[in-house]
């Protein structure tokens, strides 16, 4: 069930894999720092997506507090997953009834609505690159690489860099995307959305 969990997690954090060669672009230092700004700029985010695996696309809605450490990703149907993360838990339960439940910082979570966003000390940039308007940045646990590897997209149209999407690739070459779409910030989220359902 935890890896089931961890599965999910990880896809939920990550985009497309970086293109190859590129022409004259900010060094991976830059583009970094860039990316952290995006990420520490998710205060309070609802957003469609498009969850795709090997099983085919999935839509869903994203709603996330950063200031109450809270975010809640539900699937539609057929999937009908529920993913919720308050505080230093995070529950995920499954269409089928399945519940598992986690500690947020052993997952990627804290990447996107810590306190932090830092793209530094237990995380690790592997590779980061620039194509077009989109930049991709690949990262891991530092000590746990053999998890797999989560890519950040990040639109930089406008001088504020925005958070577009993320993939996983996990450790047996496993990919998925999930595509942010439709982002709206600010605003005030009932704090109903963030409590997990009673277990049957």
């Amino acid at each position: 069930m935890f890896r089931t969990l961890a599965i999910v997690v990880l896809a939920l954090f990550a985009a497309l894999r970086p293109a190859a060669a590129q022409t004259a672009e900010p060094d991976q230092a830059a583009l970094t720092v860039k990316a952290e700004a995006a990420l520490r700029g998710i205060e309070v985010m609802r957003s469609d997506f498009v969850f795709s695996n090997q099983g085919g696309a999935h839509k869903g809605r994203l709603f996330v507090d950063r200031a109450g450490g809270r975010l809640r990703m539900e699937f539609d149907p057929p999937l009908g997953h529920l993913l919720i993360a308050n505080g230093g838990r995070i529950d995920f339960i499954g269409g089928n009834g399945t519940v598992v439940s986690a500690g947020v910082q052993a997952t990627p979570l804290a990447l996107v609505f810590g306190p932090d966003a830092k793209l530094a000390g237990a995380v690790e940039v592997l590779e980061a690159k620039a194509r077009g308007k989109s930049v991709y940045i690949a990262v891991a646990q530092r000590d746990r690489r053999e998890d797999g590897q989560v890519i950040l997209q990040f639109d930089r149209s406008a001088p504020d860099w925005t958070l577009s999407g993320w993939g996983y690739l996990d450790a047996e070459g496993r990919y998925t995307r999930t595509a942010l779409a439709n982002m709206r910030h600010g605003g005030d989220l009932d704090a109903a959305l963030f409590e997990a359902p009673a277990r049957q």
